[in-house]
């Protein structure tokens, strides 16, 4: 007797899920000190996109260029879920405010640490102006960077 097995990626019914989080806050009878749990690490007060939906949105904002319309329509598809975009980019402007020191630790450490590495640059109009996008490379890493020729070059 033999047994096939194969495995299958599906979309189900419903991807995204609304999660609602609550927490508990006690006042003590004796100091009158009020006291809250943590919020869990699954997300982030204040925000109403999980971390992991807001990794996805800016994997398709930056590397998929899907425009902030056709984010907001594939949300929906997905879960029925209304984002506005106003929301979409102050999610972008965070996760690119999160990552600024990796990056920045890692171009530092390009500059100091790495004898061998391939550069080229390439042209990238942005609102009508000339700009360069960049790309340092070697076996290990591919660090891109868009400016303009002057920030570069300093």
């Amino acid at each position: 007797m033999t047994i096939e097995t194969q495995q299958v990626a599906q979309l189900v019914d419903k991807p995204i899920e609304i999660v609602e989080y609550r927490r508990m806050s006690c006042q003590c009878q004796g100091c009158r000190m009020v006291t809250s749990a943590s919020w869990l690490s699954e997300m982030m007060p204040g925000q109403d996109l999980g971390v992991k939906l807001q990794a996805f949105l800016g994997c398709l904002g930056n590397y998929g260029h899907l425009p902030y319309e056709k984010q907001q329509e594939m949300l929906w598809e997905l879960g029925k879920i209304e984002i506005g975009i106003g929301t979409l980019v102050n999610t972008l402007q965070r996760l690119e405010e999160a990552i600024q020191p990796h990056v920045e630790q890692l171009s530092n450490w390009l500059k100091t640490e790495q004898p061998s590495i391939h550069i080229d640059e390439t042209p990238w109009p942005v609102k009508g102006i000339k700009e360069w996008l960049w790309v340092f490379t070697n076996k290990d890493f591919c660090l891109f960077r868009g400016q303009t020729r002057e920030v570069v070059g300093s």
